[in-house]
């Protein structure tokens, strides 16, 4: 799926239901004022899915803090247009966002998280055609876990995960 926009941007959005929906509701509610704080995740949006080429999905991180916004705003409004049933409004609001937290983490950890498991075969290899105090390197996704199980050094040390480096 990486690289296909409308694969990417479903994904996007089967997994952030809650908050998706809510900057939704914002489009009943905002006035004309407030159209220059969402208008620029739109042409963001426009812009990842027909100009760049291939897209990943951490390139949507940019716009949950607004949707964010958009969305605490619009869950506002709504439970101000039913005063009497505010807390009803707020109990379904926390209903859905547990059961979508459950499904996001449910579908994150059946896509981001399996198992390594051909990772003792690989450290076994390491361990066979290699000495003990010989230096491994490569991709930062495999080779700490490599590393650890062979008992082998990673190169200077460091595990590199673009986010933080790691001595």
């Amino acid at each position: 799926a990486e690289g296909n926009s409308l694969n990417i941007f479903t994904e996007i959005l089967k997994t952030n239901l809650v908050a998706v929906s809510l900057a939704t509701l914002f489009i009943f509610y905002s006035d004309k004022k407030l159209n220059v704080v969402w208008m620029p995740a739109v042409v963001y949006l426009i812009f990842l899915l027909f100009a760049v080429i291939k897209i990943f999905n951490f390139y949507f991180i940019l716009v949950f803090p607004l949707l964010s916004m958009l969305g605490g705003y619009s869950l506002a409004r709504l439970a101000g247009n039913f005063p009497g049933y505010k807390a009803v409004v707020y109990a379904l609001f926390l209903v859905a966002l547990i059961t979508s937290a459950f499904f996001a983490v449910k579908y994150q950890y059946s896509v981001d998280f399996k198992d390594f498991e051909t990772a003792p075969q690989i450290a076994n290899f390491v361990k066979q055609n290699s000495n003990a105090n010989d230096t491994i390197f490569g991709d930062s996704t495999s080779v700490p876990l490599i590393a650890l199980l062979s008992g082998r050094r990673i190169a200077l040390d460091r595990v590199d995960t673009n986010e933080m480096t790691f001595q």
